[in-house]
C-alpha cells in the first residue's frame, strides 16, 4: 500500500519535464531570439552609450583637465545616432539578412565606436582604454570562438588607434606605455576567453545533465503510469475477488451453523466437531477477506467522512461486548476503564469503530493470558476525550520492529516459526484510517510486559474533512 500524498503522478512529471526544458539554454524559439536582438540588445546599447558619454564628460573635465563642449557633443551625437541607427537596421533587416548574424556584426561595430570614444577622451592619455575588454566579457557566455574573435578585434582596434595617433597625427607617444596598454588589453581579453572555455564546459555538462534528467523523467513518467495502472488493477481485482469469495463463504458458514443446531439429533459428536471447525475456519477466512476488501477501498482513495456527534463511551462498550466472544478459552480479561462522563466528539463513528476493532483484534491475537484494557484520557477542563488506549499483557514488540508493524502484510512472528494467523493488515489499516480522521496512532511496548496502542484524538475531524475536500 503506497502513500498517495508522496507519490508523484504522471501529470506532475509531465509538468516537470515541460518546465525543465522550457528554460534550457539554447532551446529558445525564434520569436525569443528575434525579440532579444531587436529589443533587448538595442536598449542595452542605447543605455550603455549614454553611460559612456557621462564617463567621457567626467574623465575630460576632472581627470584629463581638458573639456570642450563642442568635442563632447560631437562624440555624444555620434554614439547616440549609431545606437538608434543600429536599432533601426536590426528591426528592418535582422530576419532578412542570411549571410551573417546582423546582431554579432553590430557587436563588432560597437568596438569601433568605443575606440572612437577613447580617442575623444584623450587618445593615448585616456583612462577609458579598459572598455575594450568589456566586449569579450559580455560574450564569454556564448562560445570560445566568438570570445576569442572579439578579444583579437578589440586589441586590433586599440592598435589601429595607437598607430593613427603616432603616424597620422604625429603625437609624441610613449611607446613603452602604449605597448603595455596593448599587452594589458590583450591579456585581459585572453583571460575572458579562458573563462569562456570553462563556462562552455560547464554549460555542456549542464545540458547533458538536463537531457539525462529529461530522459529519466520520461522513463519515470512511463513507470509511474504503469504502476498506477497496476495499482488500479490490483485494487479492482481485490475488490472483485473479495466479493466473489465472500458470497459463497457466507453461505458455507450459514449452512454449517444451521447444521450445528442438530435439531433432528442425527449428527454425532464427531460430525459436530467437524462443523465447528468449518464455522471457525470460515469466519477466520471471512475476516481475512474483509481486511483485503478494506485495503482495496483505502488504496482507491480517501473516503468521504460522515461526521456525527459520537459518544466514545458507548462506542467503546459496544465494541468490547462485540469482541468478548473472541477470547474463547484463553485466561484473558477484556475490560474497560472509562470516565463517568465525557464530552461527545465529532468524528466518523464507523471509521473510528473499525480502528478500535483492529486494535482489539491485534491484542486478542497475541495476548495468551492477563488482560486487555481499553481506556480513555480526558482534557480535564472540557471533559473532551484526547486519547484512546488499548493496553495488553502480550509478549511485547522488539524496538527494531516498532515502526515496521504498521507496514502492510508485515508480521513480527512471520516465517516458519509463525504462531499467529493473519494477513498483517490490521494495524496498517488502523493507522491509515487514523490519518484519514486527522488522528495519530502511536505504540509503546516492552518485551515480556505488553504493548499499548494509543489513538491521539488531536484536532477535529471536521477540519480534516475540509482539508481532504
Amino acid at each position: 500500500m503506497t502513500d498517495r500524498t508522496s507519490t508523484p503522478n504522471s501529470e506532475h512529471l509531465s509538468e516537470m519535464h515541460k518546465e525543465l526544458f522550457a528554460r534550457a539554454p539554447g532551446q529558445g524559439n525564434l520569436r525569443e531570439v528575434f525579440y532579444t536582438n531587436i529589443v533587448r540588445f538595442p536598449q542595452l546599447r542605447l543605455i550603455g552609450f549614454t553611460f559612456l558619454a557621462a564617463a567621457i564628460f567626467l574623465h575630460n573635465r576632472f581627470i584629463l583637465g581638458q573639456f570642450s563642449w563642442e568635442s563632447f557633443l560631437e562624440i555624444f551625437v555620434i554614439m547616440e545616432a549609431y545606437a538608434l541607427l543600429s536599432w533601426l537596421c536590426l528591426y528592418l533587416f535582422f530576419k532578412r539578412v542570411r549571410l551573417f548574424d546582423l546582431g554579432v556584426f553590430f557587436f563588432a561595430i560597437d568596438l569601433v565606436v568605443w575606440t572612437l570614444a577613447i580617442y575623444y577622451s584623450g587618445g593615448e592619455r585616456s583612462w577609458l582604454f579598459f572598455i575594450l575588454v568589456l566586449r569579450s566579457a559580455d560574450q564569454s557566455f556564448t562560445n570560445v570562438r566568438r570570445t576569442l574573435s572579439f578579444a583579437h578585434f578589440s586589441t586590433f582596434c586599440y592598435l589601429a588607434l595607437f598607430l593613427y595617433l603616432a603616424f597620422v597625427e604625429r603625437r609624441e607617444i610613449s611607446w613603452a606605455s602604449e605597448v603595455t596598454k596593448l599587452f594589458l588589453i590583450y591579456s585581459a581579453n585572453i583571460y575572458m576567453a579562458l573563462t569562456a572555455v570553462t563556462a562552455n564546459q560547464l554549460r555542456r555538462r549542464t545540458l547533458r545533465a538536463m537531457r539525462m534528467t529529461g530522459r529519466l523523467i520520461v522513463e519515470l513518467e512511463k513507470s509511474t503510469k504503469k504502476a498506477e495502472e497496476a495499482s488500479r488493477a490490483k485494487s479492482h481485482f481485490l475488490a472483485n475477488m473479495s466479493h466473489e469469495l465472500r458470497t459463497p463463504l457466507n453461505s458455507v458458514i450459514g449452512f454449517a451453523s444451521v447444521m450445528l443446531r442438530n435439531k433432528d439429533r442425527k449428527l454425532k459428536r464427531r460430525d459436530l466437531n467437524f462443523l465447528e471447525r468449518i464455522v471457525e475456519n470460515g469466519k477466520h477466512l471471512l475476516e481475512l477477506i474483509n481486511q483485503l476488501l478494506d485495503l482495496s477501498k483505502i488504496e482507491a482513495g480517501p473516503a468521504k467522512l460522515k461526521i456525527t456527534s459520537v459518544s466514545l463511551s458507548r462506542l467503546v462498550k459496544k465494541t468490547v461486548n462485540q469482541l468478548e466472544g473472541e477470547i474463547r478459552d484463553k485466561p484473558v480479561r477484556l475490560t474497560t476503564s472509562l470516565p463517568r462522563s465525557m464530552t461527545p466528539i465529532q468524528t466518523d463513528e464507523q471509521m473510528l469503530r473499525q480502528v478500535l476493532i483492529n486494535l482489539l483484534g491485534n491484542a486478542l491475537k497475541f495476548t495468551e493470558k492477563g488482560a486487555i484494557t481499553v481506556s480513555v484520557q480526558l482534557e480535564q477542563s472540557t471533559k473532551r476525550p484526547v486519547q484512546l488506549d488499548v493496553q495488553d499483557t502480550g509478549p511485547g514488540i522488539p524496538q527494531d520492529q516498532i515502526e515496521r508493524i504498521f507496514d502492510p502484510f508485515h508480521q513480527v512472528d512471520s516465517g516458519q516459526s509463525k504462531k499467529h494467523e493473519g494477513t498483517g493488515l490490521g494495524l496498517s489499516i488502523a493507522r491509515t484510517l487514523c490519518h484519514s480522521l486527522g488522528y495519530q496512532l502511536e505504540v509503546q511496548s516492552k518485551l515480556g510486559e505488553g504493548s499499548t496502542f494509543s489513538v491521539i484524538l488531536n484536532g477535529t475531524t471536521e477540519n480534516t474533512q475540509r482539508r481532504l475536500a
